[in-house]
């Protein structure tokens, strides 16, 4: 008896002799262990500030395209710029390993409190640092700016940093400064997952045909716009092909394909807004920076 049930064991994990156990998908794994993971604190709905959306959910389908698609590895030394309430920083609790460090940064006291209190209490290598640069949404009362203030750490202190949200609320002068200065607190090989409303001939088509969430001016010469109908500093797009100068010109390679997002109505998008992964160079290589794209006569690419 005992051996039919083992045979019936092996039949449905399909370990049988000669038969291939697949991979399991790692990234995914982690996705459905935080979706279900009714453990983890979440804000109440009025503390939260990040956005609409099932908190938990967009945080664990964040964690997997960090994994997936930026290379992150649970011994990666990681800043969060804009954290936020921590919509990013939970779901890293549950694959950071705890000889890792988490720094999240942000221009909102009260989210950053929340932080504190709720995620470093448990896990003493998850720090939150405020910076208080001005930002017409989120810190109208700001006295700080990123070309004045450099942020508080070391050069080459991360492996790994995160910007989601956060060029989409920026002018041009701090999208600028602000690359600088991750660029340098990156190491070598470390990695930075950004997300955007990038301006190029695909989302500008896709706006053109109607059905966008958001629609943009043309940039023109300017490089970026903000959206229709909306409050300043509330959605920032770039041109693609700038956003790509200035960052290969402050050290990062562009190499891998861009990940369009969904919110012109270009089909195949992998979330809301264009995500682009791009990897910190050597020092002394590459080109220099420049504040215009090299065929500045085009849209993009």
């Amino acid at each position: 008896m005992a051996c039919r049930r083992r045979k019936a064991e092996i039949a449905d994990t399909g370990s049988a002799v000669g038969e291939a156990v697949a991979a399991p998908d790692i990234p995914a794994l982690y996705r459905r262990i935080v979706e279900s993971n009714r453990f983890l604190p979440i804000p109440k709905a009025e503390q939260s500030f990040v956005g609409d959306g099932d908190f938990r959910a967009i945080g664990a389908e964040f964690l997997e395209h960090f994994i997936r698609h930026g290379g992150l590895r649970p011994d990666s030394d990681v800043l969060d710029y804009g954290c936020g309430i921590g919509r990013m920083a939970l779901p890293l609790t549950q694959y950071l390993s705890p000889g890792a460090s988490y720094v999240g940064v942000d221009v909102n006291r009260q989210g950053l409190a929340w932080c504190r209190r709720r995620i470093s209490k448990v896990y003493p290598n998850f720090t939150f640092r405020h910076v208080d640069y001005s930002n017409p949404l989120y810190n109208p009362s700001g006295k700080a700016s990123p070309w004045e203030h450099p942020l508080p750490f070391a050069a080459g202190s991360f492996d790994f940093v995160i910007a989601t949200s956060v060029f989409t609320h920026l002018s041009r002068h701090d999208f600028k400064s602000l690359v600088r200065q991750l660029s340098s607190l990156l190491r070598t090989g470390g990695r930075l997952f950004a997300t955007f409303f990038l301006l190029d001939d695909v989302s500008v088509e896709a706006m053109g045909r109607g059905g966008a969430r958001l629609t943009f001016p043309d940039a023109g010469p300017r490089m970026t716009a903000g959206a229709v109908g909306h409050p300043p500093g509330s959605a920032v797009a770039f041109r693609r092909d700038y956003v790509e100068s200035i960052l290969e010109g402050n050290g990062f390679s562009v190499g891998k394909p861009l990940l369009r997002g969904t919110w012109s109505g270009a089909g195949g998008g992998l979330t809301y807004q264009d995500v682009v992964v791009a990897e910190r160079r050597p020092s002394g290589t590459g080109a220099r920076e420049s504040d215009s794209p090299a065929n500045a006569a085009t849209v993009g690419r």
